[in-house]
């Protein structure tokens, strides 16, 4: 009773209807669990014959944000694309309720009797996850690695990918990344094995800013990453405030938007108080700190921090961007916005020397002397034809001028086909 005292008073008489609601969606999911393990949910989906499956198997309650890019440009047909999704009791409601408003079908399973006959289908992976290759085995089905992020993460360069059919990546930069990680030859490459598809893939961010808008630079902080080896977050190291300070005190400008990954927090819940921390240090530095929409749960325990930070990103115009070795920085660079990367040294970031020489000046190393003012030409000079923006997304030849969609048929007809082929010569 007393954390229901501890409510603001307006909220006091919803408590009764958010229990009811938590504890609904509580009721079932624990009717779907034993559906699954005990009643008619054991059962194998029949699906239709043109159908492709997504396969995802992650306990992220917020996954579905990550790949519901692949809706939203068309290069999956709602229609024809059927999601199979491992249980999870922590996500399990959020997903359900997510994709009945995006009119896509769900098969959950719990066991892999549970999914539907692979045979002669083509399955897009946009997790590259160990349970991955069970399904792999299967040598009747097309496997198509997506991917749901490009970065030069370690990730980026992880050997399973080489046991996919084909894995989709965004231009040059990608293939060479994956070459020089050892997960493909140049003879792979060269075979068709990677395919370029340009920033079809990449997520949309910031759609909600203007043009006509204030100047503005935008900070997008990755995640502390499932490993500690794996955190490139920037967002808790002590000079970040004083850098970002710098770098809008160079470019003259006095507000900055913060978008962080959906992620933040998730194994080191101290990310977010790192985030209140930061914002405080700006604020009182004068600079107008805006938060993205998405981004404002993490202030949830900050409430007078919250109403002091501007929530209308409506009125601002991003021209440049400060990220980590991240998927933002790809994120970005498909809306032509130039960036600066921070770098850790504890870190590998796997990228290419030619990457390193085309981003040599907009790199910073957070562990070392940190120096900005080379960055900040970086920014001020950048343009749309930066080399990196055009070597970041590219498309094969024959998808050069077709729509995102168009691009997809082409693509799927061309995993169906390949696959009647070589079962052909199994014969």
């Amino acid at each position: 009773m007393g954390k229901m005292f501890a409510l603001p008073i307006i909220f006091r008489p919803l408590f009764p209807f958010l229990l009811c609601h938590k504890m609904l969606k509580k009721i079932i999911t624990l009717l779907k669990f034993i559906s699954l393990k005990w009643g008619r949910g054991r059962d194998k989906p029949e699906v239709d014959a043109e159908c492709s499956f997504v396969f995802i198997d992650n306990k992220f309650e917020n996954f579905f944000e990550q790949i519901k890019i692949f809706f939203d440009s068309g290069f999956l047909d709602a229609k024809k694309t059927v999601l199979i999704v491992k249980f999870y009791n922590s996500n399990y409601h959020n997903i359900d309720t997510v994709a009945k408003k995006l009119g896509l079908r769900v098969i959950f399973y719990l066991f892999y009797r549970q999914i539907p006959s692979l045979n002669g289908r083509v399955i897009f992976y946009p997790y590259n996850a160990q349970s991955n290759c069970r399904l792999i085995l299967n040598r009747s089905a097309c496997h198509v690695f997506l991917t749901h992020g490009e970065s030069n993460k370690k990730a980026s360069v992880n050997r399973m990918a080489r046991l996919y059919d084909y894995v989709l990546a965004a231009g040059d930069i990608s293939s060479q990344r994956y070459v020089k990680g050892g997960v493909f030859t140049r003879q792979d490459i060269e075979a068709g094995r990677v395919i370029r598809v340009g920033a079809s893939l990449s997520a949309k961010c910031l759609e909600y800013t203007t043009n006509a808008g204030s100047p503005c630079l935008v900070y997008m902080p990755t995640w502390e990453g499932g490993l500690d080896e794996e955190n490139f977050s920037s967002i808790a190291c002590q000079n970040i405030a004083s850098i970002l300070w710098n770098i809008l005190q160079g470019l003259n400008i006095k507000k900055i938007l913060i978008k962080c990954h959906p992620n933040t927090g998730g194994r080191i819940r101290t990310y977010k108080s790192a985030l209140a921390l930061l914002i405080n240090s700006l604020m009182e530095k004068d600079i107008d700190v805006y938060v993205d929409p998405n981004s404002e749960k993490f202030l949830k325990k900050y409430p007078e921090l919250q109403r002091r930070v501007n929530s209308d990103c409506s009125r601002l115009n991003v021209l440049w961007g400060v990220v980590d070795v991240s998927a933002a920085e790809f994120m970005l660079a498909a809306k032509k916005i130039p960036t600066i990367v921070l770098l850790r040294q504890r870190n590998q970031c796997f990228a290419t020397s030619e990457y390193m020489r085309m981003r040599h000046d907009a790199l910073i190393d957070m562990d070392g002397v940190i120096e900005v003012n080379a960055a900040i030409e970086y920014l001020r000079n950048s343009t749309q034809e930066d080399e990196f923006m055009l070597k970041a997304f590219q498309k094969e030849e024959y998808l050069c001028s077709k729509t995102t969609k168009e691009m997809a048929e082409i693509l799927i007809a061309k995993f169906h086909n390949e696959m009647r082929i070589g079962n052909m010569e199994m014969i």
